[in-house]
C-alpha cells in the first residue's frame, strides 16, 4: 500500500505554550476541567508538569503528565522513562498513571521501557501505569478532541463559536442591512407617539397635564421636521422639570421621545435603552410594549423582541399598536417565513403597519409584494413622505436591480418615463432632507445613493455627481456612495478618480475575505455579504490568492473521514451548494450515485444556482463590466453578450444535471439549545446551514469542501462530514473508478485550490503517463499542496522516492519524466530546507539511485543546477 502525503499539526517552539496546549488536551481526555499545572515548564516537580483525575474511573485516580518539547532532537534520551517515572513515584497523592508526552518521534524502545516499568511496579503491589506518547500518538489524541485541536492548531477546525463571536464583524460589513433595519424603525417611529396614550382626566391636574402634552407634541413635531438635536435639548429640560408626582403617561411620552431623538441622531444603543426605560412607566400599555419591542430590536435582541411581541399580541386589546413593532422583530427571525404566521388577518393596515410591512418585504427580498404595496400605499396616503420614497425606490428597483459593480442597462421609453418620475420624486425628498439636522444619517445617506442611481439610469452623470459630492462630504466611506461614484467615473472615462476609488471598495472586500480566510466563517455565510453565490465567492477567493480549506490534511482526519464515508454507503449523502457544483464541474455526480444509496441537495442550494443564473439573465442583451483592484493595479473586465450568454447556458446545464441526478430536499432548522439557536438565527444566514439541517433530519452524510461548515455541523447537530476527495478515495477502493480517473479528478481539485490535496506516488505517475503536454499541468495541480510548511516530511519523502523509482520505468517521454520529477523535487525542497535536511535528503536520494543510470544522472544535474553542495 503506497504511503500518502499528509499535513501534520504544527509544533510550537515555546515550552510554556506546549504545556498549556497539553493542559487543554488532558482536560478533554481525562474529563477533568480542573487539570492543573505543577510548576512552569522546565521546573519539574517530581517529574510532573500537569496533574488531574480520570473522574470516570474514580476520584482518587490521579494522572500525572510530563511535557517534553523536543525542538532539535528527533528522539528522547533512552533513560527518560526510568528517570522521570522514578521521580513521579514521589508525587503526592500517589499517581495511578504517568504519561510522558513529547513532540519527539514515537520510540518503540521507550514504549518497551514504559511497559517494563509498569510491570515492575505491579510486582511490588503498586497500581502505577507508565506511557510515552510521541508526536504521532499525541497527534492522534489531539485530532479526537476539538478543543485540543484548536489549542494546537487554531486554523484547523473553525467552529461555531468563531462564527458567533464574529457576528459583530459580520454586522459591521453588512452595514447596508443593519442600516435598513434602523432606517425602518426610524420611519415607523416617526409615525407613532404623535399623541398621548391617554388624556388626563383628573380635574385638578388636567390643565397642567394638557399643557405638558402640548409641549411634547410641539417637540415631537420638531423631530419629524428634521430637528432632533433641538428637540432633544428641550425634551431633556422638560424631563428635569417634571414634578415628582407627574403621571407615568407623561414620563413615558417624554422618555420615549428622547429616545426618538437619539435614534434620529444615529445613537442606536442609547435609543434602544431609552425605549426600554420608557416601557417601565406603562408596562401594560400596548404602545409602551411596542416601544419595548423596538428597543430590543435596536439592541440586537430580535428573538427576545419576537417572543414578547407574539405573547403580547395574543391577548392585547389594542393589537394594532403592537403589530408594527412585532413585524420589525420578525424580519430577521428565520423561523418566521410569512407575516400571516404572527399578525392576525383581522388587524387593518394603517400607516404604521404598512410601513413595517414594506420594510419586511424589502428585507426578505419579496420584490413583487414590496413594489405592489409601495404603489398602493402612496395612492392611499399621498402626503406620506415615507410611502412616496418607497414607491419611487420600488420603481427604480423594478427597472433594474443593481448588482455589485455592474453597469446600467439601456431603458425602453416606458422605463425611462418611470425612471424620470421616480428620480424626480426622490429629488424632491432629498432637497427637503438636506436642510434637516439629521440630514446625514445613514437613513438619509441611503436616499442619496438611490437618487444617484436614478440619475445613472437616466445617463445623467453630472446630476449624480452633484448628489454624491454632497453626500460623500459627510459620509466619505459609505460603500454604496463609493460604488455610485466609481460608476460615474467609469461612465465618463475618468480613470484617475476610478483608480482612487477602487482600493477603498477593495478594502471592504478584503475585510470580508478575512472572515473566511482568518476567522473560519463558512463560505456560504460570508458569500452573502457580497451578494454572491458560494460558487462565485469561492472563485473570488482563489482569484485573490486564497485556498479553499476542504480539510486540515492530517492522517488521522483522513482515516476517520474514510471510515465514515464507507459507513454511509447504504444511507446516503447531502451536498452543499459549493460541493454540488464542484462535483458537477468535475463530472463526478455519476460516481456519487454509484457509491451511495441516496444523493441529495437542499432546495435552497438549487435556488441559489437559479438566482445566480437569473442575475446574469437580467442583463439580457446588455453587456456589462466588473471592476477591481488587484496587486496594486486597476482591473476592468468586460462581459460581452456572448460571454454572458455562455455563462447563463453553463449554469442552466449545471442546474439541469444537478436536478436530474440529485434528490432535492427541503430543510427545517433543528431544535437547538436556546443559547445556540438564538445566536444562530440572529445571523443573516440566507440558508447557509440548510445542508446541516438536511443532514441531521434525513441521517445523511454531509459532503462539503468547507471545513468550517463541517465543524459547525459536528457542534450543533453531531453530524459528521467529509469532502470530495474522500468520496473519490472510496470510489477507487471499491473499483468504481480506475487510478487514471481518480488521478485526474484529484488534479482538478488541486487546480481549484481545494486544500489540502492528498497525493501518493501512483497518483503522480498515473498523471504523468496521461499528460498530453510537456508542461505537465495536471501533475503540477495535483502537487499544489505538496511540500507545504506544515507537511509531514516522512510521508512526503516516501512519495518522492516512489516517483523516482517508478517514473523512469514508465513508458513516458523523457522530457515528461524529467518535468514530473522536477516538480516533485521543487515542491519537496522547500520542506526539506525548512527542516534543515535538504542536503542530507538529496545525498540519500543519490545513494539510492544507481550510478551511471538515468535517474542518477538526472539527480546529479538537478543538484548542480540548484547550487547544492553535497
Amino acid at each position: 500500500m503506497a504511503l500518502l502525503s499528509s499535513t501534520q499539526i504544527p509544533k510550537t517552539t515555546d515550552p510554556g505554550a506546549f504545556q498549556a496546549q497539553c493542559k487543554v488536551l488532558f482536560e478533554e481526555i481525562l474529563g477533568d476541567p480542573n487539570v492543573k499545572e505543577n510548576g512552569t515548564s522546565g521546573q519539574s516537580q517530581d517529574g510532573v508538569d500537569l496533574y488531574g483525575r480520570r473522574r470516570n474511573r474514580s476520584l482518587d485516580h490521579w494522572v500525572g503528565i510530563q511535557c517534553k518539547l523536543a525542538i532539535k532532537a528527533t528522539k528522547l534520551p533512552r533513560n527518560t522513562v526510568d528517570k522521570e517515572a522514578t521521580q513521579a513515584l514521589n508525587f503526592n497523592p500517589p499517581l495511578k498513571e504517568f504519561i510522558i508526552v513529547t513532540s519527539a518521534e514515537d520510540d518503540e524502545f521507550l514504549d518497551e521501557r514504559a511497559r517494563l516499568f509498569t510491570a515492575a511496579q505491579a510486582s511490588l503491589g503498586r497500581d502505577f501505569e507508565v506511557q510515552v506518547w510521541g508526536w504521532k500518538t499525541l497527534s492522534t489524541k489531539i485530532i479526537e478532541h476539538e478543543r485540543a485541536l484548536t489549542a494546537f492548531y487554531p486554523d484547523a477546525t473553525p467552529r461555531l463559536n468563531l462564527v458567533l463571536e464574529g457576528v459583530e464583524r459580520i454586522e459591521l460589513h453588512s452595514k447596508e442591512s443593519s442600516t435598513a433595519i434602523i432606517a425602518g424603525i426610524q420611519r415607523l417611529e416617526a409615525l407613532t407617539l404623535a399623541h398621548a396614550t391617554s388624556q388626563a382626566t383628573n380635574s385638578d391636574s388636567a390643565k397642567f397635564d394638557t399643557f405638558i402634552d402640548r409641549q411634547i407634541d410641539q417637540y415631537r413635531d420638531m423631530i419629524n421636521r428634521g430637528q432632533p438635536r433641538s428637540a432633544l435639548a428641550l425634551l431633556e429640560a422638560l424631563w428635569n422639570e417634571l414634578p415628582a408626582d407627574s403621571e407615568s403617561r407623561l414620563r413615558f411620552r417624554v422618555k420615549a421621545n428622547i429616545g426618538a431623538c437619539f435614534l434620529r441622531l444615529g445613537e442606536i444603543n442609547r435609543a434602544g435603552t431609552l425605549f426600554l426605560e420608557s416601557y417601565e412607566f406603562l408596562p401594560l400599555d400596548p404602545k409602551a410594549i411596542g416601544k419595548k419591542i423596538l428597543g430590543l430590536v435596536l439592541l440586537g435582541r430580535a428573538q427576545e423582541a419576537y417572543e414578547i411581541g407574539v405573547d403580547a399580541i395574543s391577548h392585547a386589546i389594542d393589537r394594532a399598536s403592537i403589530a408594527p413593532s412585532l413585524i420589525f422583530a420578525v424580519r430577521d427571525v428565520e423561523s418566521v417565513s410569512s407575516l400571516s404566521d404572527v399578525i392576525p388577518s383581522d388587524i387593518p393596515d394603517d400607516e404604521d403597519i404598512i410601513t413595517a410591512k414594506l420594510d419586511f418585504f424589502r428585507s426578505r427580498g419579496h420584490r413583487d409584494e414590496w413594489h405592489r404595496l409601495a404603489l398602493e400605499s402612496q395612492a392611499r396616503f399621498p402626503n406620506n413622505q415615507t410611502f412616496k420614497r418607497f414607491a419611487a425606490e420600488g420603481e427604480l428597483d423594478a427597472i433594474f436591480k443593481r448588482q455589485e459593480s455592474t453597469g446600467y442597462p439601456a431603458l425602453s421609453p416606458s422605463q425611462r418615463d418611470a425612471a424620470i418620475t421616480a428620480t424626480t420624486q426622490l429629488r424632491e425628498i432629498w432637497d427637503e432632507t438636506i436642510h434637516h439636522e439629521d440630514a446625514w444619517s445613514d437613513f438619509n445617506i441611503s436616499l442619496a445613493a438611490n437618487l444617484a442611481n436614478g440619475y445613472l439610469l437616466l445617463r445623467q452623470g453630472s446630476q449624480a455627481e452633484l448628489v454624491l459630492t454632497q453626500a460623500l462630504a459627510h459620509s466619505p466611506n459609505d460603500p454604496n456612495l463609493l460604488r455610485c461614484k466609481l460608476l460615474v467615473a467609469l461612465e465618463s472615462d475618468d480613470t484617475v478618480t476610478a483608480r482612487a476609488l477602487i482600493p477603498k471598495l477593495s478594502e471592504r472586500n478584503n475585510a470580508i475575505f478575512d472572515l473566511y480566510v482568518r476567522d473560519g466563517v463558512p463560505l456560504a455565510l460570508v458569500s452573502t455579504l457580497l451578494g454572491r453565490s458560494t460558487v462565485e465567492f469561492a472563485s473570488m477567493l482563489v482569484g485573490h490568492g486564497h485556498d479553499i480549506r476542504a480539510c486540515s490534511g492530517t492522517h488521522a482526519e483522513r482515516e476517520e473521514a474514510l471510515k465514515i464515508a464507507r459507513e454511509y454507503r447504504s444511507t446516503g449523502v447531502v451536498l452543499d451548494a459549493h460541493a454540488a457544483w464542484t462535483a458537477y464541474s468535475l463530472k463526478v455526480l455519476p460516481i456519487l450515485k454509484a457509491l451511495f444509496q441516496r444523493v441529495a441537495i437542499p432546495q435552497s442550494a438549487l435556488d441559489e444556482f437559479r438566482n445566480w443564473r437569473n442575475g446574469l439573465q437580467f442583463h439580457g442583451s446588455q453587456p456589462f463590466f466588473t471592476v477591481g483592484f488587484e496587486n496594486g493595479r486597476f482591473v476592468r473586465e468586460e462581459f460581452n453578450i456572448e460571454r454572458v450568454q455562455h455563462a447563463v447556458s453553463t449554469i442552466e446545464a449545471g442546474i439541469r444535471e444537478i436536478e436530474t441526478n440529485l434528490e432535492v430536499l427541503p430543510a427545517e432548522a433543528p431544535h437547538l439549545p436556546p443559547d445556540i439557536s438564538y445566536q444562530l438565527f440572529d445571523i443573516d444566514t440566507k440558508h447557509a446551514f440548510d445542508p446541516i439541517y438536511v443532514s441531521e433530519a434525513r441521517k445523511l452524510l454531509l459532503v462539503s469542501e468547507d471545513i468550517g461548515l463541517r465543524a459547525i455541523a459536528a457542534q450543533i447537530s453531531s453530524q459528521n462530514g467529509v469532502w470530495l476527495q474522500i468520496i473519490l478515495m472510496v470510489a477507487l477502493e471499491e473499483g468504481l473508478i480506475d487510478l487514471d480517473t481518480y488521478s485526474l479528478k484529484v488534479s482538478d481539485l488541486g487546480a481549484l485550490r481545494h486544500g489540502h490535496i492528498t497525493v501518493n506516488g501512483p497518483t503522480i505517475v498515473a498523471l504523468a503517463a496521461q499528460s498530453q503536454s510537456d508542461k505537465m499541468e495536471k501533475v503540477g495541480s495535483a502537487l499544489a499542496f505538496f511540500g507545504g510548511l506544515n507537511a509531514d516530511i516522512d510521508s512526503h519523502m516516501d512519495v518522492a522516492l516512489y516517483v523516482m523509482e517508478h517514473i523512469w520505468s514508465a513508458k513516458i517521454a523523457h522530457v515528461r519524466k524529467s518535468k514530473t520529477l522536477g516538480i516533485t523535487l521543487e515542491r519537496l525542497s522547500a520542506l526539506l530546507q525548512q527542516h534543515g535536511t535538504l542536503e542530507r535528503s538529496f545525498r540519500f536520494f543519490l545513494q539510492n539511485a544507481r550510478p551511471g543510470m538515468e535517474l542518477h544522472s538526472y539527480l546529479t544535474n538537478w543538484i548542480r543546477g540548484h547550487f547544492l553542495s553535497l
